[in-house]
């Protein structure tokens, strides 16, 4: 298991060589990576690294956070850019030769979930035993952290944002 204290979010960049990484528990940290593993790594040294500046220099350290959460981005995203995805899923070791750059893409989406299951991280919410009966606390929760979206090229509603706890759930 790996042992973070801060959530983290790993995103997949243009250059399928790059993986960015940030955890919206601990602001102003951010990294690159060169695999998804890369980022774990660097995270969980990186993450302390921070703290120990933020008290250096005298500003506030967040709590560390009781059930952290990776979160590996861009799924819904594979409509956009599948060769992109295809690349990466190469870079990652998967045998794309005969395949669409769309099924490439989703053959990642499969290689990220079994990495998450390989080093025992929850995908779901409800594998956190989040219910249903939480989604109107979690949405109101997640609007009010507009400062999360501002990486986003699309305005979220909070049906948006409903949709996207509702698909995590599952």
């Amino acid at each position: 298991m790996i042992n973070l204290k801060y959530s983290l979010v790993i995103e997949a960049t243009e250059d399928p060589s790059f993986f960015t990484f940030y955890s919206p528990d601990l602001e102003g940290f951010t990294g690159v990576g060169h695999s998804i593993e890369d980022c774990l790594y660097k995270a969980r040294w990186g993450t302390e690294e921070h703290v120990t500046l933020l008290k250096e220099r005298g500003f506030p350290v967040p709590k560390a956070n009781p059930n952290p959460t990776i979160v590996i981005q861009n799924e819904k995203h594979l409509t956009a850019s599948p060769a992109k995805y295809a690349r990466i899923a190469q870079a990652m070791g998967e045998n794309i030769d005969s395949l669409t750059n769309d099924e490439a893409a989703g053959l990642l989406v499969e290689h990220l979930f079994r990495l998450l299951e390989t080093v025992g991280i929850p995908s779901t919410l409800g594998e956190y035993g989040i219910t249903e009966k939480a989604l109107d606390k979690l949405v109101a929760g997640g609007m009010e952290f507009s400062r999360l979206f501002i990486p986003n090229p699309r305005h979220l509603t909070e049906a948006d944002v409903r949709e996207i706890y509702t698909n995590a759930l599952e």
